[in-house]
């Protein structure tokens, strides 16, 4: 199929919330080797994004489910546990198969500091996603891995990217969440997650307004997850909340 064929059905299967369609296309139009334009990376990330995130809501439902079964002395918990391990083996697949692909044909052809930024994020996304569902070696690997893409992505976003860039926000939004999930380091994460804020803060005024209006809505995620982590940290107990993240 040639790659806008690929395109087109891609298209229509975002149109339709047909996911895993999507992906299946926006993996040909990458795989044609062609840098991607704003709307085909959109397109692959949202395809992705809604399958892992499908993942990883059943994933956190079978775990209550199973700790609430395991309390009850259920009869059937091993019926369970399988299941909850089989959905760990999908989520970590796609997972795999995200990191693939920017490793192997999004980063090297995207010449862009923007693109190569967003992927280093993405590829620290999906790792991070692992890591939620991951234990012992394969936990502390993913997230070295996702430290590591995090780190390159935000020095680079930081050094070439302006303040109120989405990707350079996106950047600081999701890597404070992983600072406080996957690192437990509450500090580093509202010290990144406040730092974003300030500086962004300090330049937003000059956009246009409909610039304006999305780094604004950006901006309010940062402070609803500070709000979160600060109440967290000075009342402590209960199960924590679950922290916002970008949707791309």
């Amino acid at each position: 199929m040639a790659r806008e064929d690929s395109l087109y059905m891609a298209r229509l299967a975002e149109e339709t919330e047909r996911y895993e369609d999507l992906v299946f296309f926006m993996k040909k139009v990458v795989e044609a080797g062609q840098e991607l334009n704003d709307e085909e990376r959109n397109l692959l990330s949202v395809g992705y994004k809604n399958i892992v995130g499908g993942f990883r809501t059943s994933w956190r439902s079978l775990a209550l489910i199973e700790q609430r079964d395991l309390e009850a002395g259920s009869l059937r918990l091993d019926l369970l546990t399988n299941y909850r391990r089989r959905l760990e083996l999908q989520l970590q697949a796609t997972c795999d198969e995200v990191t693939q692909l920017v490793d192997k044909h999004l980063l090297p052809t995207a010449t862009s500091t923007d693109c190569k930024a967003f992927y280093l994020k993405m590829k620290a996304d999906y790792c991070r996603y692992m890591s939620e569902v991951a234990q012992d070696e394969k936990f502390r690997t993913v997230v070295e891995t996702a430290h590591r893409a995090y780190e390159e992505a935000y020095a680079l976003a930081e050094a070439e990217l302006p303040e109120c860039h989405p990707v350079r926000l996106g950047i600081a939004l999701n890597y404070s969440v992983f600072y406080y999930e996957a690192l437990i380091e509450p500090d580093k994460a509202c010290d990144l997650a406040r730092a974003a804020i300030d500086a962004s803060s300090a330049v937003v005024h000059t956009l246009g307004e409909d610039q304006a209006k999305d780094t604004l809505a950006m901006m309010q995620l940062l402070q609803d997850n500070l709000e979160l982590w600060t109440t967290e940290t000075l009342e402590e107990g209960g199960p924590p909340e679950e922290a916002v993240e970008e949707q791309l």
